[in-house]
């Protein structure tokens, strides 16, 4: 299979960041992007959450809306409200006012930096041998799974594992 060029997650991140701009309320949690092949074409999807910020706690709604993009050319392959076309069919154990607390990460700010760029290595690193459905090593699979459990909070992992069921699988297999 010929080697075909993606987008790197810094890219993604970009394109995506312009959408949330235009499609997505400000104060809405956005959450990573993870590579999929749910269109049958490599592609990143990500999803917004209403959410409430405050000193010491971070409260985050099931989703209400999400994007894909190609992950060659940056182009929206999909946009929807959740409720129009579900993406993330579950339902969050909320709290009073439907929003779950999400646990605040085991580390400091420096903490999270660092694992945010070793989440953003790690997809740049698996993202084109998901796409062109090719095995990788399966400590390489464990390490990039392994980063992105520690960024996430476990309370809303789910929404990630609804969203790219495939990737998730590709990763743990």
């Amino acid at each position: 299979m010929q080697d075909r060029t993606f987008l790197t997650y810094r890219e993604v991140f970009e394109a995506l960041s312009a959408m949330y701009a235009e499609l997505a309320p400000t104060e809405a949690y956005k959450s990573h992007p993870l590579p999929t092949l749910r269109w049958r074409q490599p592609a990143w999807v990500a999803f917004a959450a209403p959410h409430l910020l405050r000193p010491g706690s971070l409260k985050v709604g099931r989703p209400d809306r999400w994007w894909s993009i190609s992950a060659e050319s940056r182009a929206l392959l999909a946009y929807a409200q959740e409720g129009i076309i579900p993406l993330v069919t579950l339902v969050l154990p909320q709290e009073p006012g439907g929003l779950i607390a999400l646990s605040a990460p085991d580390t400091s700010i420096e903490g999270v930096h660092r694992l945010q760029r070793l989440f953003a290595e790690g997809l740049d690193l698996v993202s084109g041998p998901f796409f062109q459905r090719q095995t990788m090593a399966k400590a390489v699979r464990e390490a990039a799974l392994s980063t992105l459990v520690a960024l996430i909070a476990p309370e809303i992992m789910q929404c990630y594992q609804a969203a790219t069921p495939d990737f998730f699988e590709w990763l743990e297999t």
